[in-house]
């Protein structure tokens, strides 16, 4: 038995796999949407399960912390994540980081969408 090693949680039960609990999340939906004004659900493929969760719009600060020259892309993808996201909360968020690092790329595309930074402009001569 003292060699036994701590079993893992079952991934398919952690926050932010699977469905998003709609119902208990509500009070803090609507608190959030208070806090924060526009938030969205992303979800992504997490291995063979899908990881579904909550984020704010970025705001400048976080464009601008997780896009430091000592992070890597990966990196800066992670820490914009760990920023934004509401659920799960950011100590679940980082255990699943843990468990796969690069899930956090597509949500921070989405999240970039999201501030209009890669919004195209449109010119037209005068």
């Amino acid at each position: 038995m003292a060699n036994e090693k701590k079993s893992e949680p079952d991934i398919s039960k952690m926050p932010g796999i699977g469905e998003l609990p709609m119902k208990s999340l509500e009070a803090e939906i609507e608190q959030w949407k208070k806090d924060y004004g526009e938030i969205h659900a992303i979800s992504v493929p997490f291995g063979e399960h899908e990881f579904n969760g909550i984020f704010r719009v970025p705001n400048e600060k976080d464009v601008e912390s997780s896009q430091r020259k000592e992070l890597s892309g990966l990196e800066s993808n992670r820490e914009f994540c760990r920023r934004t996201v509401l659920y799960p909360n950011p100590m679940q968020f980082h255990d699943l980081v843990q468990r796969n690092w690069a899930f956090c790329t597509p949500i921070a595309e989405k999240l970039i969408e999201l501030t209009n930074l890669t919004a195209k402009a449109k010119v037209k001569k005068l």
